[in-house]
């Protein structure tokens, strides 16, 4: 007679970590739902960025409105089995943020990437939350999760106990009510670490219909000069349980980061004979492909100086994977064209 073994855990006698987590609901690979969690993707540079909505490492921007200053910038500071961290320095303190002032770090996931979690039905699913935090000061902390229209948000609270590396995890029930998009748009964000004023606040551990950033009661982290907080490995998973974080080839996190922003620093050229019918315009110059289709039609910033001549006009041709931009023929017959973008160029736009 035909008989079943159900195993719902392996646990190991040798190793800190389990070798199989299938009960958590989740994957066994690309668990974690959070691109360059670990902090390593930082096509803009390692300088430090001194304004809201700027980038210290790919895909993950600080949003600033308070009185203080502040930086924030990749540094090689990291826990155990982790190169790099994010680190957010107080320059300036406000000790009391106004309703409608808020500080913090936030990550945002596309809606296509969250469509599984079922958000905004009967079906939603619990995730987990975990991540690595290094504090100057200790207490009680805060970010929260939200939607993308701001108006569905989960605050959380978690405890600092040292002036050491700490993993913190929380658990957040899957939302049943509220607009999760499913699309190329903002899905939801998170935010590790965050201090708001009233305004953006309410009580941990509950959904609440409003856009909130931080729990009620946390501590300020705008509040002493010459704080430092640090951040990394952060991952957002299925399932009620933190699981080890799942580290991911550099390779394959610059390529997911290049969806959202891409940098090029070398000397582009092209040029050649540009044709035109009565009906068709063909522009010829610099053809350049994205090496991965990006969330949506960018713009170009050039880094350097350019210039396209030929033909009778300039021209481009954009779409999300890639572009052509120099010159072109109308009119019908054809011209000699040719253009160079030196230094390079950045795209804009295709952010979230």
């Amino acid at each position: 007679m035909p008989s079943e073994l159900r195993v719902d855990k392996v646990s190991s006698t040798t190793s800190p970590y389990d070798p199989v987590f299938s009960t958590t609901g989740g994957a066994l690979s690309h668990r974690n739902m959070v691109i360059n969690g670990d902090m390593r993707v930082a096509q803009r540079g390692t300088a430090a960025v001194t304004a809201t909505n700027k980038f210290p490492i790919d895909r993950f921007n600080v949003q600033f409105g308070t009185d203080g200053t502040f930086t924030a910038q990749q540094v090689s500071e990291s826990p155990v089995n982790f190169q790099y961290s994010t680190k957010w320095t107080v320059t300036g303190t406000d000790t009391s943020l106004a309703a409608t002032q808020y500080a913090y770090i936030r990550t945002q996931l596309e809606g296509q990437d969250i469509a599984h979690l079922n958000w905004g039905s009967s079906d939603a699913r619990t995730v987990t939350l975990s991540f690595y935090i290094k504090s100057s000061i200790t207490g009680t902390f805060g970010g929260a999760v939200w939607n993308g229209a701001f108006n569905r948000s989960y605050p959380f609270s978690y405890t600092v106990s040292s002036t050491n590396w700490e993993r913190k995890s929380i658990t957040i029930p899957g939302d049943t009510t509220g607009t999760w998009t499913t699309d190329n748009t903002t899905g939801m964000s998170i935010s590790p670490l965050a201090s708001a004023g009233a305004t953006y606040t309410n009580t941990a551990g509950a959904w609440v219909g409003s856009g909130v950033v931080n729990p009620t009661g946390a501590t300020n982290i705008m509040n002493t000069n010459g704080a430092t907080y640090h951040i990394t490995g952060v991952q957002l998973e299925l399932g009620s349980v933190a699981t080890p974080f799942e580290h991911k080839s550099y390779a394959e996190e610059l390529t997911r980061c290049s969806r959202y922003y891409h940098k090029n620093t070398g000397n582009l050229t092209g040029g050649g004979l540009s044709l035109s019918t009565a009906s068709l315009d063909s522009v010829v110059g610099v053809s350049y492909q994205f090496p991965v289709p990006m969330r949506t039609q960018p713009t170009l910033v050039f880094l350097g100086t350019s210039a396209r001549q030929g033909a009778v006009g300039d021209g481009a041709y954009y779409n999300e994977k890639g572009f052509v931009w120099g010159r072109y023929k109308n009119g019908g017959g054809n011209a000699t064209t040719g253009a160079y973008i030196k230094d390079g160029f950045e795209t804009s736009g295709a952010e979230l």
